[in-house]
């Protein structure tokens, strides 16, 4: 069986000889589509047209583990007295990195801080460690802030669970875990449910 990277060069070597324009060569159409696949995808995530999965909302929230950046594991509780966000984002999405400074600043003001405990779920995975940490170090983060690191998208228990469809994902859970009550890839919509 062939790895993507061999049949990519072979791709390329076609593309090559065959010339950029030659419609009629379906061995360069498919190596065109091949090489544009992986670019189509990250763009469909990162624009949060992912099809697959249920909407959450509604559902009693589930049990999951995290990965603190210290690397230890985290099983999340959710409180009593406050409703848990939890914000996926990673790194190659512009969109989803952007939106950091943002929630940090709405979930930092102390007056929500006391009715919301935030979650932020980098799904770079630890190659990235240093990198994530450099983009979170200088943000406003409220002191109760969970701050972690997962494998990608895919592998993520806590994404999963929750029906991930895009990147940058928020999503609510009431107190207790009761219920999942907001599930948005825009800020407006977690602004407006918050009231600010």
């Amino acid at each position: 069986m062939r790895s993507f990277s061999t049949t990519r060069v072979n791709c390329l070597k076609i593309l090559r000889k065959n010339g950029k324009n030659d419609a009629r060569n379906s061995d360069a159409i498919f190596c065109a589509h091949l090489l544009l696949l992986p670019i189509s995808l990250a763009l469909i995530s990162c624009a949060g047209m992912s099809p697959y999965f249920s909407d959450p909302k509604g559902s009693v929230a589930p049990n999951v583990v995290v990965t603190k950046l210290n690397g230890e594991s985290q099983a999340i509780q959710y409180p009593d007295d406050k409703e848990t966000v939890f914000l996926f984002w990673d790194l190659v999405c512009a969109r989803s990195s952007n939106l950091l400074p943002e929630i940090a600043d709405l979930l930092g003001n102390k007056k929500v801080r006391q009715r919301f405990r935030l979650v932020v779920v980098n799904l770079d995975g630890t190659d990235s460690l240093s990198e994530v940490k450099n983009r979170l170090k200088d943000l406003n983060f409220p002191p109760d802030a969970i701050l972690t690191m997962s494998g990608n998208k895919y592998q993520d228990n806590a994404y999963q669970a929750f029906s991930g469809k895009s990147i940058p994902y928020i999503v609510v859970v009431g107190k207790s875990g009761s219920s999942v009550t907001l599930a948005t890839s825009r800020l407006d919509k977690l602004e407006e449910y918050i009231g600010e």
